[in-house]
């Protein structure tokens, strides 16, 4: 089974794979990402590493109406934005924490909207850090590292 976690943004606005390490390393996240990739081309596993450890998630940039219309409730909150990053992983509690603190970095960085929809919150990126901090401190049990 796999969990995902969207963030709206504006494509013009996505920081290059530097700005985000540095957004995650100024919010305090213990996650450093593989940054040698583009990320308007790029799709797939992202690997990184948690505390020193291999890990990683499935990242995603397409059009926004690719991911919006499965989730028509949110159409007035995503309607600024053009596009959506898809951060993907499977049932690895670090891999969940990787995606946390990089999506919550991604989002606090540039006007957006973190969607999770399993717990179905939806932060504005302001507030990213925040709902990330809080599950981490959640989950924190649960991970290895």
């Amino acid at each position: 089974m796999s969990m995902e976690i969207y963030v709206f943004l504006e494509r013009s606005a996505m920081p290059t794979p530097a700005q985000w390490q540095t957004a995650i390393t100024a919010a305090g996240f213990a996650v450093s990402l593989d940054t040698d990739f583009d990320p308007f081309t790029f799709t797939g596993f992202l690997p990184c590493q948690l505390n020193g450890h291999a890990s990683g998630f499935e990242y995603y940039l397409h059009p926004k109406d690719q991911i919006a219309e499965e989730f028509t409730y949110l159409a007035p909150r995503v309607k600024p934005f053009d596009s959506v990053v898809t951060f993907v992983w499977g049932s690895s509690m670090e891999e969940m924490a990787c995606v946390i603190m990089a999506a919550s970095a991604l989002a606090a960085s540039t006007p957006s909207l973190l969607y999770a929809p399993e717990d179905d919150s939806a932060v504005e990126g302001a507030s990213a850090l925040g709902y990330a901090k809080e599950q981490l401190l959640a989950a924190a049990p649960y991970l290895k590292h």
